[in-house]
Order: structure tokens, then C-alpha cells, then sequence
């Protein structure tokens, strides 16, 4: 068995002319029409071939079977992608070349009614197709003793197991002949100088077995999701957001929602559309993380987060926020506090984070700071101490992924306030002041 599959991504962007180098195929006959990529008629992937015939001659892509199937088994399958509106007359949209190149009866037609021929005057499918639709063909020949021709319909993106009519069968002798490949297009001139345009992609050529061959089907690419950049807003102002989604196929939807707070979140409007809106809280510090998610219409999907802040000012303490950074081991919250936020901001110490039993190995835990505008100077301050015995601790001041300093401590069962100032250079370095973490680590 040889199993051949064509596709037209290689061509180039839509409107590229179509090459028998860029498309596989082994011969073309353009004549007085056009080959080229189209976006349109892609059924995976961003590309199908457009084959547009305009006078008395053929235009198409041809590919040649591995070896010459006379008297054979062979199949093919690709999905055809109809025009919008109707033509006038009976159109062969595909054929079986025999080594003389002149198609004759070896093709499949579609007549201005919709209806499909194979072999001859054989009216394949028992119902006619809709003007600008995909639909997915295969056809299967036993030599000249029996072929079959199928038409299916999708039933989701993707997924095409809706068989239009019923299955034609015809048996004519000219498959049994020196068939030598499959032509793609408009590969038989129509009466007249019309123009006549059909699409084809995801073509397979199986020139060994009777099974029937399936759709052909790639990784799906998930949609390409970017977000602006990080907004400072003043309190009870109203955030824009920002996002961009692309997608080699189509974007099927959209929907915005918040990764932080968990509770408590303003509505949003817009949140289909690109530039999602809502009311930032009035108070001071308040940070907001919005997610846009699209999904494509093969079901694949990807996001991307938005920041929105309201800073504290520069003079102002920047309490812990509850967002959880990496760590190892598991800190549990002790107390009344709800949240990891809550528990590092309690100073009578009736809340607190704990972390677990420590050894030389280091057990970290990462919180993140309110956003806050540009500070001159800043320092540290956390109470740290042990239930039993001493400890070592480390704690670093990171600018989002970036370390920019740390510090260590030795710890005791005294709850002691450990004050850490910023130098001068890391002062300087901080770029961001909205997008601060301090990270405790400890070692026994």
C-alpha cells in the first residue's frame, strides 16, 4: 500500500500561485485559467488550492500513482470546496487520467443542479449538494469491475461522518484501463468560455487497498493569544483591556474571566470581543488579572492574562497580596485568615503561615506584593520564628521571574521582625514596582 497525502500550505500565503514544486504535483495544465492557494477553501490548515478555469481548456494539479494501477485497487479522498452560487452546466471537478492524459468518463461531475456523476451519467449521491460548501469525497475502484463514490457532510469542525444521499456505484470498464493518477480541478473544459471555480484540499492518493481511506487529519495549532500590556488605573476608573486572537482555521469563540481576585471580581463587558471593559475598585493597591481564552473551530484553545492595577503610592506600605507563587512543600495558614495575604499582613500574629517540617533541604513559599507606583527607597519587614529549635532563612525580593536581592536570617522560637533595605543598585533595577514577590525560603 502507498498512501499519498497533498496539501497546499507549502504554496505560500493566499493568492500564491500554485507550482507543481509547491503543491506535489508531477504535471499541470493551467491553460487559459488560474492555480493558485486560497484560504477559503482550506479544510485543515490555513490553505486549499483554488482551480478557476476561464475558456475552453482545463486547469488542474495531477498526482500520480506510485505504480500504474490497471486492474487495480486504488482510492482517493480530498474535500471539495463548492463556489457560491450555481453554475450553468455540468462541471468535472476531478478525474482518473489514463496514460493518454483525456479523462473521458474517469471523472467525477457536478451539474448545475448540484448532483454528482461518476463514470458516466451515473447520478452518484441521490441528493443535491449546497452551493458554497466543503464536502468530502472519496472513491474507491476495483479495476473495471467496481467503483464506489461517497460524499460526506461534517458533523463538527473536523469531523466529516455525514453521508450526503447514498453511496454511487457504477462499473465501467475505462478503470480497468492504464489509469495512472488523480487529477485535482477543473480538469474538463466546460462548453464555453466561463468562469468556473472549485477548491480542493487535504487530497490522499492510496493506490494499494480496498479499505476505504479516512479524512485526512493533522495537529490541530490552537489559536495565538496575546495581551496588552499592564494598565494603571485610578480608583473606581473604568480598564479597557486589550487582546489580539489568531488562528490558522477560524476563531469559534472568545470569553474573558479573572484569574485573581477568585471572589469578589467585577463584572465585565465585552468579553467576546477584544477589548473587554470593567470598574476597578476604589481601593488603593487593588490588583486585577484578566484572562482571554479563544477556541478555534476545531475545539482547541489558548489565553493569555492582562494585568490591571491601582497603585499604591510610593510612600505608601504595600501589604501581601494571595497569590501563591512556586515553592517546595505545602505552607498551611494558621488562625482566623481566609487567605495567604491575609495570614503575612496579621501583625499580632494570630494568623500565619506555617510551612512544613524543614530539613536541609529549603522549603520556600512566594507571595506577592500590591502593586505600588515608583519608590526612591524601600525595605522589608517580616516576622519570622520557629516552634522549636533554630532555623535558617532566606528571603528574596523578586521582580516577577527576576531576582533583584536577598537576605538571611537566623531564626529562633522568638517571633523576631527581620527589617531588610533595598539597596541603591536594586532601587535602580526595579523597573516594574507593580509586579513585586518576596519569596521565604528555610533550612534547618
Amino acid at each position: 500500500m502507498t498512501l499519498v497525502q497533498h496539501l497546499f500550505e507549502s504554496a505560500g500565503p493566499a493568492g500564491t500561485t500554485l507550482t507543481n514544486a509547491n503543491s506535489g504535483s508531477s504535471t499541470g495544465n493551467v491553460a487559459g485559467g488560474t492555480q493558485v492557494s486560497s484560504s477559503a477553501t482550506a479544510a485543515h490548515g490555513a490553505l486549499g488550492g483554488s482551480f478557476t478555469n476561464v475558456a475552453a481548456a482545463g486547469t488542474y494539479r495531477r498526482w500520480n500513482f506510485a505504480a500504474n494501477a490497471t486492474a487495480t485497487v486504488y482510492s482517493f479522498s480530498g474535500v471539495l470546496t463548492l463556489p457560491a452560487s450555481a453554475w450553468t452546466q455540468t462541471v468535472s471537478v476531478a478525474g482518473f487520467p489514463v496514460a493518454a492524459g483525456a479523462n473521458g468518463n474517469r471523472a467525477i461531475q457536478v451539474n448545475a443542479s448540484g448532483q454528482v456523476n461518476f463514470g458516466g451519467s451515473n447520478n452518484v449521491i441521490g441528493a443535491a449538494l449546497t452551493w458554497g460548501q466543503k464536502y468530502r469525497f472519496t472513491v474507491t475502484v476495483n479495476g473495471a469491475t467496481s467503483q464506489q463514490v461517497k460524499v460526506y457532510q461534517q458533523s463538527s469542525p473536523g469531523v466529516w461522518d455525514q453521508q450526503v444521499g447514498t453511496t454511487g456505484t457504477t462499473a465501467h470498464a475505462d478503470f480497468g484501463s492504464a489509469v495512472v493518477g488523480v487529477d485535482a480541478g477543473v480538469n474538463q473544459a466546460p462548453a464555453g468560455s466561463i468562469v468556473v471555480t472549485v477548491g480542493w484540499d487535504d487530497i490522499q492518493l492510496n493506490d494499494g487497498t480496498t479499505t476505504e481511506i479516512p479524512d485526512y487529519t493533522t495537529a490541530n495549532t490552537p489559536p495565538v493569544v496575546t495581551a496588552g500590556s499592564a494598565l494603571t488605573v485610578a480608583p473606581s476608573a473604568t480598564a479597557t483591556l486589550t487582546f489580539s486572537a489568531t488562528d490558522d482555521g477560524t476563531i469559534a469563540s472568545r470569553a474573558t474571566s479573572f484569574d485573581f481576585p477568585t471572589s469578589g471580581a467585577p463584572s465585565i463587558t465585552g468579553g467576546t470581543t477584544g477589548t473587554p471593559s470593567f470598574t476597578a475598585g476604589a481601593t488603593l493597591g487593588s490588583l486585577y488579572v484578566a484572562r482571554h481564552t479563544a477556541t478555534d473551530n476545531l475545539g482547541a484553545s489558548s489565553s493569555a492574562t492582562q494585568e490591571v492595577r491601582v497603585n499604591l503610592a510610593g510612600s505608601t506600605t504595600a501589604r501581601p497580596l494571595p497569590m501563591d507563587g512556586t515553592g517546595a512543600g505545602t505552607w498551611t495558614k494558621q488562625g482566623g485568615s481566609t487567605t495567604d495575604g491575609a495570614a503575612l499582613a496579621d501583625e499580632s500574629d494570630t494568623t500565619y503561615l506555617e510551612s512544613p517540617t524543614i530539613s536541609s533541604s529549603e522549603v520556600r513559599r512566594r507571595i506577592r506584593l500590591q502593586p505600588s507606583s515608583t519608590r526612591a527607597s524601600a525595605q522589608i519587614v517580616n516576622r519570622l520564628g520557629t516552634d522549636t529549635g533554630t532555623a535558617n532563612a532566606t528571603v528574596r525580593l523578586y521582580e516577577g521571574a527576576t531576582l533583584r536581592q536577598s537576605w538571611t536570617h537566623a531564626l529562633t522560637t522568638t517571633m523576631t521582625d527581620f527589617t531588610d533595605a533595598l539597596s541603591s543598585a536594586t532601587v535602580a533595577s526595579i523597573t516594574d514596582w507593580g509586579n513585586l514577590f518576596v519569596e521565604v525560603g528555610v533550612t534547618a
